[in-house]
């Protein structure tokens, strides 16, 4: 099926069925249209996210006392069992 060229609009001056602000709002009514189910990303806890800026010193002593663990433990694990038990 051929469209001749002015059915198509592509030519200087060819109007739309549409007015103009119309494409925009589209756009607009389309993003409140989509619902995301899953969630993405870690699941939520119950924690407050603090962060932690170490000299080279004191990372060394943390990462060789991670090493000296078994199994081997993530820093932020490392830090989480380390505060325990200097707290209790």
């Amino acid at each position: 099926m051929v469209v001749p060229r002015e059915r198509l609009r592509l030519e200087p001056g060819g109007k739309s069925d549409l007015p103009l602000g119309s494409i925009f709002k589209y756009r607009l009514k389309m993003t409140d249209a989509i619902v995301r189910t899953v969630k993405r990303g870690r699941p939520r806890i119950d924690a407050t996210s603090i962060h932690l800026t170490l000299p080279p010193i004191d990372l060394a002593a943390l990462d060789a006392w991670i090493g000296r663990q078994t199994p081997p433990l993530s820093r932020p694990e490392a830090i989480r069992i380390i505060l325990r038990e200097k707290l209790s």
